[in-house]
């Protein structure tokens, strides 16, 4: 299972894999009148920059909630052992145990595993580490959870061909992650100072060139949900449901 997730209208947690839709081939077609044709017009219009590591934290109450609903509603945890790449202050943790996994986190911002630390005093569970050099066996884990992280580091196919090999065959990748298609852009974008994301309407439509020579710069990725699911299928992953 590998998908993004719907809060509000930002987020999808959906289906990856399948063929370009006549959405998509609009978009390639508009590239192409930007800059040639093809691949390189969709590769021209999806390019992003140097990503810095960064990233908030997506464990409010209501997001919380409602996230590890949709994970109920598509793996069982029981006895699962469960990792939980990037995992912040390992909010998901403890909640993610209730549910019967085995859960491990690790968190690659110093600060973040500080305050799980002082929150829950020799418990070894989140550690720090960078998820694309992973200290775990091939096979090690059930299921890997990706919760708004992909977008924020900065060499993504790297990091998707590390969760690869520490899933075991037959494992469950849950991803969520922004969807393009929302009109704002809900990370903001940097323009010499932070652009809220109230004041981003239809930016994050345009290609990214574009919105750099107007000044913008993001701080993190935003896929179009075709180009997400050829990500993950260039990696290896089956994806098997979406929402």
């Amino acid at each position: 299972t590998v998908g993004n997730f719907r809060r509000s209208l930002s987020r999808e947690f959906h289906t990856i894999g399948d063929k370009r839709g006549p959405g998509t081939q609009r978009f390639a077609r508009y590239c192409s009148r930007l800059a040639g044709s093809g691949r390189q017009a969709v590769a021209f219009c999806m390019a992003y920059g140097t990503i810095p590591i960064a990233g908030g934290d997506t464990a409010t109450p209501r997001n919380l909630t409602a996230r590890l609903s949709l994970i109920a509603q598509y793996v069982d945890l029981r006895g699962a052992r469960l990792l939980d790449a990037g995992c912040g202050a390992g909010e998901y943790v403890e909640p993610l145990a209730r549910l019967g996994a085995e859960v491990r986190g690790v968190e690659y911002l110093s600060h973040k595993v500080k305050a799980w630390d002082q929150m829950h005093p020799g418990d070894p569970r989140v550690t720090e580490g960078d998820i694309s050099a992973l200290p775990f066996r091939s096979g090690s884990f059930d299921v890997v959870l990706l919760n708004e992280v992909l977008e924020h580091v900065p060499r993504e196919a790297a990091v998707l061909t590390e969760l690869r090999r520490v899933m075991r065959p037959g494992g469950t990748l849950l991803l969520f992650s922004p969807n393009r298609r929302y009109p704002f852009e809900t990370h903001g974008l940097d323009r010499g100072g932070r652009v809220p994301p109230i004041k981003t309407f239809g930016l994050p439509w345009l290609p990214v060139p574009v919105l750099e020579r107007m000044g913008f710069r993001p701080w993190a990725r935003n896929y179009w949900p075709g180009e997400l699911r050829g990500l993950l299928a260039v990696h290896g992953f089956h994806v098997v449901a979406h929402d």
